[in-house]
């Protein structure tokens, strides 16, 4: 894939383990599959191995900020307004803890900076498709955001974080075998239901405030 247009671009990654699919530690990369699902203009995933990872992509289509809506007269105009933003997803193709160097060679095969990198993955510390989002900031003892703040030397990024919930011991081995385990049909069903929505419209948030 030619990097075409590639400056105005914004590039969202799905974190998790390749192969383990369903497991709660990958649940940026059944995220980045449900948005692209339900987006029509989204193309197949690819392998691409200058970038490390499956990539597909899609135009956004994003309101105009605030200030220029406020002088937008009606809807008509409004979504005339509108515009629409090149989106890049990708799902790297390796161990979460090596997360950072495919992030740092897809960031500079598109030539995009960190401030147009949306990173999507798992939080122990919110519940089960509990979504939000945050800008910058440390890791948090996640080994994915570790190796990719590493890898880029900055942690000047946005991060959309999905809530798995926690085991109840806080045993380094009883949580670590607890983000590997599978979800359940229930804990699927609630993603569906709950997170999935949440992540899709917590992700054009993001996309409209990094802006063009």
């Amino acid at each position: 894939m030619a990097a075409v247009g590639a400056k105005a671009a914004i590039l969202v990654v799905g974190l998790g383990n390749h192969g383990l699919s369903t497991t709660r530690h990958n649940v940026g990369m059944m995220a980045l599959d449900a948005v692209v699902r339900g987006m029509r203009t989204a193309k197949g995933w690819e392998m691409q191995s200058k970038v490390g990872g499956y990539v597909t992509e899609s135009l956004v289509q994003v309101a105009p900020p605030p200030q220029a809506q406020s002088t937008v007269p009606n809807s008509s105009a409004l979504a005339a307004a509108s515009s629409t933003q090149r989106v890049i997803f990708l799902k790297p193709k390796g161990f979460m803890n090596h997360s950072g160097l495919i992030v740092l060679q897809a960031l500079k095969y598109y030539s995009l900076p960190s401030s147009r990198l949306v990173v999507v993955h798992d939080d122990l510390q919110r519940k089960l498709a509990n979504v939000a989002t945050k800008a910058g900031g440390s890791a948090n003892g996640h080994n994915g955001l570790k190796s990719i703040i590493a890898s880029l030397k900055t942690s000047d990024f946005r991060r959309l974080r999905i809530g798995i919930g926690r085991p109840a011991s806080k045993m380094h081995a009883d949580v670590a075998k607890y983000v590997l385990q599978k979800f359940s049909q229930e804990e699927l069903a609630q993603l569906e239901s709950d997170a999935w929505p949440s992540v899709s419209k917590a992700l054009t948030t993001l996309i409209t405030e990094i802006g063009p």
